[in-house]
């Protein structure tokens, strides 16, 4: 409500007399997005080639949604690498945790936290016939997106470092 001293707001200024504020700027708070979209997570991955930024990144994608497939073609061979140019991707996720079930033991659920020893870890992964992995949302888990920055080697001969 303007004073009757007041000069109204400019044109450009935000409406700040119908949002709720969240934290004490109300310029900052005007300017925010809506609470209901998902914060957006900036990731740029950086390093020599074949260290693994842009396997990360499919396994991230793999995570995020575990019927993706990763795509080989991304990911290097150990000697060459594959990322020629900068790529942008987004990774839409809830943060699932994924459990691991026996199905040969009525479906319940390993607890992989007792696995004390690699061999120990590694022959439970040789039973992957008869387990199954499933992503399970967390109570009151809420999106967040991830844009994901995919560079070449830092020392990659071919390009510019």
């Amino acid at each position: 409500m303007l004073k009757d001293d007041q000069d109204p707001p400019p044109a450009w200024a935000p409406d700040l007399s119908q949002k709720p504020l969240i934290g004490k700027d109300p310029l900052v708070n005007a300017l925010s997005p809506p609470s209901d979209t998902p914060p957006v997570y900036n990731v740029l991955l950086l390093g020599p080639t074949q260290a693994g930024k842009s396997t990360f990144l499919e396994s991230v994608k793999q995570y995020a949604d575990s019927s993706y497939d990763i795509n080989i073609k991304r990911i290097g061979n150990g000697n060459m690498s594959h990322t020629q140019d900068v790529i942008e991707d987004e990774v839409m996720t809830s943060l699932p945790i994924y459990k691991l079930y026996d199905m040969n033991d009525d479906g319940r659920e390993l607890d992989t936290t007792q696995i004390k020893t690699e061999s120990a870890f590694k022959k439970l992964l040789a039973r992957d016939d008869d387990l199954e992995l499933r992503a399970e949302e967390l109570p009151g888990s809420k999106l967040v997106r991830f844009r994901i920055i995919d560079t070449p080697g830092l020392d990659d001969t071919n390009g510019n470092d």
